[in-house]
């Protein structure tokens, strides 16, 4: 592996690292059956309120007591590949309900969860404070994504098993139907390798490191709501929407 690769591969598993603590698996109903579909939010603060954020479509069929979460781990086990991943060594958590939760979605496909306030020390580190000053970077930024992409699940007893997937990309310019004032396409490099259903509600992130010594300073620039498998892109609300949908409600 030459230098200059090696250096890209361990900055990719450093971003997975940073994207992955506020990186929560939603399951909902599938086609009416329960506990079958997969998607993804984003842990967030607002003006100290804490919530999930998601893609309106991932809940929005799905009674909120029927609603399942995959909560993130301090840290992200990176394999080389599923084919390398020792299934029967593997730890697996359960996933959890919320009690009562609140759920407000408008017009857009968007939706958050709130949830109470986060008394554990540990538990606040899986929510990305949300500042209203955030804007979605321009064309060409390099940005990244992570989440629980059906493709990815495996068989276990009459259920499944779900682990989050990561990938990179450039926001483009798309040859597809999408409103470029709400919303930006990103290059979905993983192509027909790897089926993007469940990415919705995916946090897209970039880095905003400074000085001489790059790390990952993972900044929130939208959500995951869409994909076109001709163009091979992933279309996401921009961030500017997520904010101003949270200024006017709550």
């Amino acid at each position: 592996m030459s230098g200059d690769l090696k250096v890209s591969r361990l900055a990719g598993q450093a971003m997975a690292q940073a994207m992955y603590p506020y990186t929560f698996g939603i399951v909902s109903n599938d086609h009416g059956m329960e506990g079958k579909g997969l998607g993804t939010g984003v842990g967030v603060v607002w003006r100290g309120t804490y919530l999930i954020a998601t893609a309106k479509h991932v809940v929005k069929d799905t009674a909120s007591q029927r609603i399942y979460y995959l909560l993130p781990q301090n840290t992200l086990r990176i394999e080389e590949s599923s084919a390398s991943v020792a299934w029967t060594q593997v730890s697996w958590q359960p996933r959890c309900t919320l009690e009562n939760p609140r759920i407000l979605h408008g017009d857009r496909d968007i939706a958050v969860i709130l949830l109470p306030e986060q008394q554990e020390p540990a538990a606040k580190n899986h929510f990305y404070k949300l500042e209203e000053s955030q804007a979605s970077p321009a064309v060409g930024t390099n940005v990244g994504y992570m989440g629980y992409p059906v493709a990815s699940a495996q068989p276990l007893g009459k259920n499944y098993g779900a682990m989050p997937s990561y990938a990179f990309g450039h926001i483009c310019v798309a040859n597809c139907k999408y409103d470029t004032r709400q919303e930006f396409a990103v290059r979905y490099e993983p192509g027909d390798d790897l089926d993007p259903h469940g990415f919705s509600g995916s946090g897209i992130w970039y880095s905003r490191s400074t000085g001489n010594i790059w790390s990952p300073q993972v900044s929130l620039a939208g959500l995951v709501s869409n994909y076109y498998r001709r163009s091979q892109v992933l279309i996401s609300c921009r961030i500017e929407i997520l904010t101003g949908f949270l200024a006017a409600n709550l």
